[in-house]
């Protein structure tokens, strides 16, 4: 999905002073893909493309379009289970600590688990943008050919022409009312005393790991770092979530808003004794004293493969061997 550039209406034979103040309409294409129910599981395409009097680009518009498109989703498709989104890296409208917040709570919003994967800068091009440019090229024509009346002048009017001249693609009206809803009623709470995420641009892939926001360097990482994003997204998957561990098998403990790699050394009961590593850099060592910590089975939220020795004595890293 991407924003198009905005639509700015035109009058056959309009006076030079219009030139100055044209209207003009917001478009937000969506391209779907999902594989079909049949036996080949061949990939299906679907199209949407909002149309808007609000010609802020922001969060709050991006929530307010998502939520509209994945709501139909699940009633077209009511066995999907997981959403892949793929934007560009535009910091006011997609890459930003707003949207990434509003990821942690997309099970909680819409029912359903979402990854957010991001091109690389200048690298943003795509099937949306075929989707934007040929709609507004075809509204223009349209618009050139209505010399005398029935022109098409707001967003509202260039919905209702596109619905009728376009048969691959659903269009979706949103008000800049629907959008000052959200952010009042739903967004504006969820936002305060947000803190930024270090290291944001850096990142191109993002996904949940209970409270915590897993960023990755590229879609193919096998590596993560982990960000404490928020405790309330935590509540009624805590105790849904659980890790079986054995002795000798590697894992990753959650304690006090922080994260430690470990060895299982013993199991008993609810409870799970961990050999922890401490960060060192880019990688992980044993500290001298062993921390040795008895974790709740609650606690421990990812099995880990174990790990690779470095060269650098006594230092290693990880690969991610599961993360549900």
């Amino acid at each position: 999905m991407d924003f198009a550039e905005n639509f700015s209406f035109v009058i056959q034979d309009e006076i030079q002073a219009s030139y100055f103040s044209k209207n003009q309409a917001t478009l937000h294409p969506f391209i779907i893909y999902m594989r079909s129910l049949n036996r080949n599981l061949t990939l299906e395409s679907k199209c949407y493309c909002i149309i808007s009097d609000n010609l802020i680009h922001n969060t709050e518009a991006v929530f307010t379009y998502v939520s509209k498109v994945v709501f139909i989703l699940k009633e077209e498709y009511p066995n999907i289970q997981k959403i892949h989104y793929f934007t560009d890296g535009a910091g006011s409208q997609y890459k930003n600590r707003f949207n990434l917040k509003n990821l942690c709570f997309h099970e909680k919003d819409f029912g359903l688990k979402a990854d957010w994967h991001f091109f690389g800068t200048a690298h943003g091009k795509s099937a949306c943008d075929g989707v934007g440019g040929t709609v507004k090229r075809v509204i223009n024509n349209l618009s050139l050919q209505r010399p005398i009346g029935n022109q098409i002048l707001t967003p509202k009017d260039m919905f209702l022409v596109a619905k009728e001249s376009f048969k691959n693609i659903r269009f979706l009206y949103i008000s800049e009312n629907e959008t000052a809803v959200n952010t009042h009623e739903v967004l504006a709470k969820r936002f305060e005393d947000l803190s930024a995420i270090k290291g944001t641009r850096s990142y191109h892939c993002f996904s949940l790991l209970l409270c915590c926001l897993k960023a990755y360097v590229t879609s193919m990482s096998t590596t993560f770092d982990i960000f404490h994003m928020l405790e309330d997204t935590c509540i009624n998957t805590q105790k849904s979530v659980t890790v079986d561990s054995n002795i000798a098998d590697w894992v990753l403990a959650h304690y006090f808003g922080e994260f430690f790699p470990g060895k299982v050394i013993d199991v008993k009961d609810d409870y799970i004794s961990v050999s922890c590593l401490h960060k060192a850099g880019n990688y992980f060592k044993y500290p001298k004293t062993p921390d040795i910590h008895l974790y709740p089975v609650n606690d421990i939220i990812a099995t880990l493969n174990e790990p690779e020795l470095q060269k650098t004595r006594g230092f290693y890293s990880y690969l991610i061997k599961k993360q549900d």
